[in-house]
C-alpha cells in the first residue's frame, strides 16, 4: 500500500463500551481484510482515498489493500495534486472535509483535463435526496453512505472502474478506426491521382488490397 506524504490518522484507542455490538476496529479491520483476501482481483488498481476521518480511511483500507495500490490523504487541495500526479483508477471523496469540501474537490477534478475522466465515487455520512443530487451534479459517478457496508462499496469500485477500462478501449478503438479510415482515404485519393483508370474501371482487387493494407 502507498500513501502521500500526510501522516495516516491514528486509530482511535478507547475500547468499545460494553453492550455494543461492534468489535475494536482493529479487530474489524483484520476480520475485513481476510473476508476478501479470496476476493483479490488479478488486474491492480491505483485507489485514491480522501477522508477526514480515521475510522473511515482505516476501514476502507482493510476493504482494499489486498488488490489495490492505494494512497490516502485527509486534504481537498492534496487529494487535487495526487490526483493529477498519480492517476488513480477511482477516487473515494468525502463530501463534508474542513476547507475545501468534496463537492468543490470534485467540481474541480471534472473541470481539469487531467483528471476529469477518473471515477469519483462520495463516501459520506449525508444520505438525504438533495445532498445526493448534488454529488452527481458535481460530477460523482457514485453515491456510498456510512456506515460503509464492505460488500456494497467493493462492488461498486470494481463496477465503475470496469466501466472506466471499457470506455478507455472504445475510445482507443475508435482512434484506431479514424486512423485508419484517414490512411484508407489516403492512399485512395493517390491511388486514383495515379491511376485515373482504375476508379472508373471499377477495379475491385486493387480496391480490396488498399483497404486490407489500410487495416493492417
Amino acid at each position: 500500500m502507498q500513501t502521500d506524504s500526510e501522516a495516516l490518522p491514528s486509530a482511535p484507542t478507547e475500547s468499545v463500551p460494553r453492550g455494543t455490538q461492534w468489535a475494536p476496529l482493529r479487530v474489524c479491520t483484520e476480520t475485513i481484510k481476510k473476508r476478501f483476501v479470496q476476493e483479490r482481483t488479478p488486474e491492480i488498481h491505483k485507489l485514491l482515498i480522501v477522508d477526514d476521518d480515521p475510522i473511515t480511511i482505516r476501514v476502507l483500507i482493510a476493504i482494499f489493500e489486498n488488490d489495490h495500490h492505494i494512497r490516502v490523504t485527509t486534504s481537498g487541495a492534496q487529494a487535487l495534486a495526487l490526483a493529477r500526479n498519480t492517476q488513480p483508477d477511482l477516487i473515494l471523496l468525502d463530501v463534508m472535509m474542513p476547507g475545501m469540501d468534496g463537492y468543490e474537490v470534485c467540481k474541480i477534478l471534472k473541470q481539469d483535463p487531467n483528471t476529469q475522466e477518473i471515477p469519483v465515487i462520495f463516501i459520506t455520512s449525508l444520505d438525504d435526496e438533495q445532498a445526493e443530487t448534488k454529488g452527481f451534479d458535481s460530477g460523482a459517478v457514485d453515491y456510498v453512505t456510512k456506515p460503509i457496508s464492505a460488500g456494497v462499496v467493493r462492488r461498486r469500485v470494481f463496477t465503475h472502474i470496469a466501466l472506466k477500462k471499457a470506455q478507455d478501449r472504445l475510445t482507443t478503438l475508435a482512434i484506431t478506426l479514424e486512423q485508419k479510415n484517414r490512411a484508407l482515404t489516403r492512399l485512395c485519393e493517390k491511388d486514383i491521382e495515379d491511376n485515373p483508370s482504375c476508379h472508373l474501371s471499377g477495379d475491385e482487387d486493387r480496391i480490396r488490397n488498399m483497404i486490407f493494407q489500410a487495416a493492417n
